[in-house]
């Protein structure tokens, strides 16, 4: 994703030598980036190959955003070198968009810094246009116990961006014995690890079919009521959602959807597997939980 700069700068100030004393602030951002800045312009703020930054390069530009800044997308990020009174003007920018109730922030420090705040917002800015993206799969709908997992499906796609699809239970267990077959890497280590070799099959069969499943609805992630499958199987899905996590597929269990979507949320922060678990106890003074 391409960092981008909407410069703002005064007329009352000679831009050809303000960007000259600014030369040497963007360039060590960059060098701690590891990429180049680019000049944007308005219509570049809706585009979702870039990460856009309102740099404000002097003083005086309060009434320029003021023009401008509804047709910027939020929120509003503002760089500042500190130079030309341009931290002054930030702030006044700052107010004047809290008082509209608009989220805004100030980027402001040395290099270190605004090279690791720049990375943070990049990231988060990325994750939630991967997000517009995500259909999450719902099956069997959340277990009786999990009183808070009654979610507005149509809130979340509006927050969110989320498509949160329901698969009726019936569905999988016809897919569970049309006895498919899918590739893992780890199915002939799992095999060999002398379990019960009846328990082990049982397992995979359901794996397999969470993974037609997911492939049929193009599913990135599904959450399943998967105490139903003890009734039907006596076996479980944990081994099942355990292979579709190992391979970037977000799965969880008891039809919790609040906990998948922040396993979501948590797999595209950190291109890591996530797994879910009961908190069973917690030490304060050792600041540990223990799963």
């Amino acid at each position: 994703m391409k960092i981008g700069l909407y410069n703002l700068v005064s007329e009352v100030h000679d831009e050809g030598y303000v960007n000259r004393t600014l030369r040497g602030f963007l360039a060590d951002i960059e060098e701690k980036l590891g990429e180049k800045f680019e000049n944007i312009n308005l219509e570049d703020f809706n585009r979702k190959d870039y990460f856009p930054l309102i740099f404000i390069k002097s003083g005086g530009v309060e009434g320029k955003f003021k023009q401008i800044f509804k047709k910027v997308k939020r929120p509003y990020l503002l760089l500042s070198s500190g130079l030309h009174n341009s931290f002054a003007s930030s702030l006044e920018i700052a107010s004047f968009l809290k008082q509209k109730g608009e989220k805004v922030e100030i980027i402001l420090g040395d290099s270190n810094y605004i090279a690791m705040r720049i990375k943070e917002l990049s990231k988060i800015f990325e994750v939630k246009s991967r997000l517009a993206s995500t259909k999450l799969g719902v099956i069997g709908k959340p277990s009786d116990w999990l009183i808070a997992s009654d979610v507005d499906y149509n809130k979340i796609k509006d927050d969110l961006g989320i498509s949160l699809i329901d698969i009726e239970m019936d569905e999988l267990v016809k897919e569970i014995d049309q006895s498919h077959h899918f590739d893992h890497p780890k199915l002939n280590n799992i095999k060999n690890k002398g379990f019960d070799s009846k328990s082990i099959d049982g397992a995979l069969k359901i794996y397999h079919g969470f993974k037609a499943i997911v492939n049929k609805y193009k599913f990135d992630g599904i959450t399943v009521r998967c105490f139903d499958l003890l009734e039907i199987y006596k076996n479980t899905g944990c081994l099942g959602l355990s292979l579709l996590n190992d391979e970037g597929i977000i799965a969880g269990c008891e039809g919790d959807i609040p906990a998948l979507i922040s396993m979501a949320i948590l797999h595209y922060l950190t291109d890591e597997p996530v797994f879910m678990a009961n908190p069973s106890s917690i030490d304060i003074d050792q600041n540990e939980i223990i799963l």
